[in-house]
């Protein structure tokens, strides 16, 4: 298993690519009604997620399982 543990490049860097994945899926967000886009607000989300990171947040992203075999 990996994590990214670092200083603010690497949360600024997880920031972004956070605030792209909620760009994509925000229409589902919307349509399940778990969220706003007026709540997300986009447009800053951003920079709202680089202020948590450098107030010291701790932030867990997603991870990965991935298993192959061969018979």
């Amino acid at each position: 298993m990996e994590a990214v543990v670092g200083g603010t490049n690497g949360g600024f860097d997880w920031s972004h690519q956070t605030a792209e994945l909620i760009v994509t899926m925000l229409p589902e967000i919307q349509s399940r009604g778990v969220a706003t886009a007026a709540e997300v607000d986009i447009e800053t989300l951003e920079q709202r997620m680089q202020r948590e990171i450098e107030a010291g947040s701790v932030i867990v992203s997603r991870s990965e399982v991935g298993a192959w075999s061969h018979a």
